[in-house]
């Protein structure tokens, strides 16, 4: 993307009221965000997907945040992004108090203990109800993280799909039923993570009950 396209689509989305903004794979930088936040103005935005950037870094995630804010937007797609903890607190500290329904973060495999942990503070924070993390290396330590982060966050939609978390052990299925069960989860999605049939009958049985509409 150039400079000049960047300025020009803040200025269109000001001026025709898009409610959604997919620039997806297009070499976004942070001179990018910068321009299109200074030309968007009181536009509002209903998705912004800007996956497959891998050069954001750091200062390009926090301005994203900064953008979510201010265009109130709902939905926010950060696939496939480089992502690390840095950014993911950047992120959160731009966004403020924002009320985002999902977060897509897939995809990212270098975010971390820290990192998963300050997404969990994340949705904490702005009351995120579905939030993506497919094939993101996540590991019992970063599911604690964000257990302890994510508090009692009313979560609809937790997606975790193609983790290895039949590798995580009975400490790791555990702290996904805790989870579960404190933030009274509607749907959980875990298809391909290499449960085997011993481990997908325990961790049926650490959640029976709670109606969540499972797929393994």
């Amino acid at each position: 993307m150039s400079i000049q396209l960047s300025i020009e689509c803040g200025i269109v989305c000001s001026k025709y009221n898009v409610c959604v903004l997919r620039l997806r794979d297009v070499e976004l930088r942070t001179i990018h965000l910068l321009n299109f936040l200074k030309h968007v103005k009181n536009g509002k935005l209903r998705e912004l997907d800007v996956s497959s950037n891998v050069n954001l870094g750091v200062e390009g995630v926090g301005v994203l945040g900064a953008i979510v804010s201010h265009c109130e937007v709902q939905k926010v797609g950060m696939q496939e992004c480089n992502l690390t903890a840095e950014g993911i607190m950047a992120f959160k500290d731009k966004v403020g108090n924002a009320k985002i329904k999902k977060i897509d973060v897939s995809y990212n495999g270098n975010l971390g203990i820290v990192g998963v942990g300050v997404l969990g503070s994340t949705v904490l924070q702005c009351e995120v109800k579905k939030i993506a993390m497919l094939n993101c290396n996540l590991t019992a330590e970063a599911l604690e993280a964000f257990r302890k982060n994510v508090g009692n966050s009313k979560i609809e939609l937790l997606n975790i799909r193609f983790n290895k978390v039949g590798e995580l052990g009975d400490e790791g299925l555990s702290t996904i039923s805790e989870i579960l069960h404190h933030c009274q989860l509607t749907k959980l999605w875990m298809e391909g993570c290499e449960l085997n049939c011993d481990k997908l009958q325990k961790f049926k049985e650490l959640i029976a009950g709670t109606g969540v509409e499972f797929l393994y």
